[in-house]
């Protein structure tokens, strides 16, 4: 299989120009760990489209177990 070397290219320049916008986000506040900002921003996207959400749902979409999820809401 030969590799297209512009999409490959393409690849690479999105994950640095990535890399970079995550660089420039502020630190997070003292006790706040990235799976909180996570599961807020999810619960967020739900409230959006007037969804309902289960702590089973929550888990499963952010590829967690279920007892972690649990323990985090």
């Amino acid at each position: 299989m030969k590799m297209d070397t512009k999409l490959m290219d393409a690849v690479m320049d999105s994950l640095f120009v990535a890399k970079k916008a995550y660089e420039t986000l502020p630190p997070l506040p003292p006790g706040i760990k990235p799976v909180y900002h996570r599961v807020l921003n999810l619960l967020y996207q739900c409230k959006e489209h007037e969804k309902e959400i289960r702590v089973s749902e929550l888990s499963t979409a952010l590829d967690m177990q279920l007892p972690n999820m649990t323990k985090i809401i």
